[in-house]
């Protein structure tokens, strides 16, 4: 289990430490991952945990062309998740939150990259949704959200 890990500043008020860096040998700063100490019954505990997502794209986009009034389905570009602090053990649950009109989906709901799909687009009118992906190994919860846009071009 995480605990949270408040830490004292240089002020004696206490602060929740959410991010951590230190200093290598070179002078560049790097993130801390995670941090384990030892109880006094000599068993690791630990203690932080930097648990993080972010997407290759906070906006994907797609469209087709044809010779009719409406066309699809649709699909977008695909939204891919990588993550820091990460077990390997986590899961990925894509909801969508608002959408203008269509029906849309996720091509693969439970996976930390999808893609966008609208079954039927017509003609001179924007697609729009927000897409957001629950992560969670368990323990930690992250977030990451994506503006997701289709349009259908009638080429007669």
């Amino acid at each position: 289990m995480t605990a949270i890990t408040i830490i004292e500043d240089s002020g004696g008020t206490d602060r929740t430490m959410t991010k951590g860096y230190v200093m290598d040998s070179g002078g560049t700063d790097r993130l801390i991952q995670k941090i384990i100490v030892m109880d006094s019954g000599g068993t690791d505990r630990e203690v932080f945990i930097y648990f993080s997502a972010s997407v290759n794209s906070s906006s994907v986009y797609g469209s087709s062309t044809g010779a009719a009034s409406s066309g699809g389905p649709i699909n977008t570009a695909t939204a891919t998740i990588t993550m820091v602090g990460a077990s390997g053990s986590e899961t990925y649950a894509w909801t969508l939150t608002s959408f203008n009109r269509g029906a849309w989906t996720a091509t693969a709901a439970a996976a930390n990259a999808t893609a966008f799909t609208v079954a039927t687009a017509f003609a001179d009118l924007d697609y729009t949704a927000t897409w957001l992906c629950t992560i969670t190994d368990g323990t930690n919860v992250a977030y990451v959200s994506v503006n997701a846009t289709i349009d259908w071009f009638d080429n007669r």
